[in-house]
């Protein structure tokens, strides 16, 4: 079954109309701690550009934000992404910041952070579909060390409801900003091998996306404090 991934700590925060959304974390980030964040955005037929995610913990001897995995369905006019960073060795209060270069939108964010992560070459594997009917799925890839964390994001459109996590993975949040539904998922992974972060929903399109991060040698993430960035943006 793997690890257990329990919400330990979670904060949501919408914005209608705004160019930017800001949302601090609950408690003080842990030292050299990976931060994840997912991105839903409804923006019409143009991929979405100049958005960028800052913080104030600062990059120190930790990193900057970058894309995990990201996915355009020109379609439906929707992107989402998957980004992460390591935290500095110092750890301490932190507030994000997604900015959208001066496009309004209306946003939700949910932001989360996990520790017993790998500090070098953290991301393993990635995947990302579009399609429609009852079975979301970004498609398999097969990880490389054991215990890793697989995070699943997933868009309903419109929202057509009844969804449910794949098997052994926790749904962590649902969010309903306009006429969208954006899922995640996760589930540490014990062993290795084939995985694929997918649902079961009632049908109609969807866009899913999966990403992989490695644990720290000893074993699986433990999590202390779970937050998840999705931003759901509509014009």
């Amino acid at each position: 079954m793997g690890y257990a991934v329990p919400p330990v700590q979670r904060a949501t925060v919408t914005g209608t109309a705004v160019t930017s959304i800001v949302k601090a974390y609950g408690s003080n980030i842990g030292s050299g701690n990976r931060l994840l964040l997912a991105f839903f955005a409804w923006i019409g037929n143009a991929e979405p550009a100049g958005m960028t995610i800052t913080d104030t913990l600062g990059v120190g001897d930790g990193t900057a934000w970058a894309v995990a995995v990201t996915k355009f369905d020109a379609s439906w006019g929707s992107a989402l992404s998957i980004w992460y960073r390591l935290a500095p060795s110092a750890g301490g209060a932190n507030t994000i910041t997604a900015d959208f270069a001066g496009l309004t939108r209306t946003v939700g964010l949910v932001i989360w952070e996990e520790s017993g992560n790998a500090t070098a070459n953290v991301l393993d594997k990635t995947s990302s579909a579009s399609g429609s009917g009852a079975t979301p799925d970004p498609g398999a890839q097969t990880t490389t060390t054991d215990g890793q964390l697989i995070v699943g994001l997933y868009d309903d459109e419109p929202a057509t409801g009844g969804t449910v996590a794949g098997t052994n993975f926790t749904l962590e949040d649902s969010v309903t900003p306009g006429a969208e539904l954006m899922f995640t998922e996760d589930w540490v992974q014990p062993n290795f091998g084939s995985v694929s972060a997918n649902w079961t929903k009632t049908g109609g399109a969807w866009n899913a996306l999966m990403a992989t991060f490695k644990a720290a040698a000893a074993g699986g993430p433990v999590l202390d404090a779970d937050y998840l960035i999705y931003q759901v943006v509509q014009p």
